[in-house]
């Protein structure tokens, strides 16, 4: 996102624009007047560069900015950090809707957490090459209703709600895993985006959170209801 940034002038440029200065030149009769105000710079966000990496024959990575659908597939570039750089493919498989007061009883809790609302979001991901993502976090945020995206929360513990953590070890060139993400929603607030984000500067990837939420009910796994076959 680019935005404007307006200079703030100093106090004498401040003075000047209150309070007419009239500077009479040594041995002059002529008045100088104050030089004018810089006009605003314009500021934008600088151009991050994608990683370098080859792409693995076959795969297309998706377009910056997509809008996918739950159940759909992107593919794109992930440094994890220096040293571990690869072409994932990420598939947002189903939203949940849980409960704090049901879900988390075994968890001592702050009030303030304690009012959230738990999204369990379950994504599959897998390592197209050409490195490995050894004991990386899986790239994917949650946008809200405030227009906040945030990581998934982690915890001390085991959520059998939704069981996750980072990639294993080593994730090698096509392995596949599958990840449930804990997202917390303030009170009145609404999860409306999952977005992947797999380096600095990339323009996220989306799939959209319907309006309705299907709430996650300990009886079923935490990707959905099995469909009758």
């Amino acid at each position: 996102m680019s935005g404007v940034l307006r200079t703030r002038p100093g106090w004498f440029a401040r003075l000047a624009a209150g309070v007419l200065l009239v500077v009479w030149a040594c041995g002059g009769d002529q008045p100088v007047e104050p030089e004018p105000e810089p006009e605003p710079t314009e500021w934008t966000e600088p151009i991050v560069p994608a990683p370098n990496v080859d792409v693995p024959r076959g795969v297309q990575l998706t377009e910056e900015g997509s809008e996918l659908a739950i159940g759909e597939t992107a593919s794109a570039i992930y440094r994890a950090d220096r040293s571990r750089v690869s072409v994932v493919d990420v598939t947002v498989s189903s939203v949940l809707r849980g409960s704090i007061g049901r879900d988390f009883t075994t968890f001592d809790l702050p009030e303030k957490v304690a009012e959230q609302t738990p999204y369990y979001v379950r994504v599959r991901v897998t390592n197209d090459g050409p490195g490995p993502l050894a004991g990386a976090a899986v790239p994917v945020y949650a946008l809200d209703s405030t227009a906040t995206y945030f990581p998934a929360t982690s915890l001390l513990g085991t959520l059998p709600a939704c069981p996750g953590g980072p990639l294993p070890m080593p994730f090698a060139p096509q392995d596949t895993q599958t990840r449930c993400l804990l997202f917390l929603a303030p009170d009145g607030v609404r999860i409306q985006e999952i977005q992947l984000r797999p380096y600095e500067g990339y323009d996220p990837v989306s799939w959209t959170v319907p309006d309705r939420v299907e709430r996650y009910q300990p009886s079923q796994p935490p990707d959905g209801p099995k469909k009758r076959g």
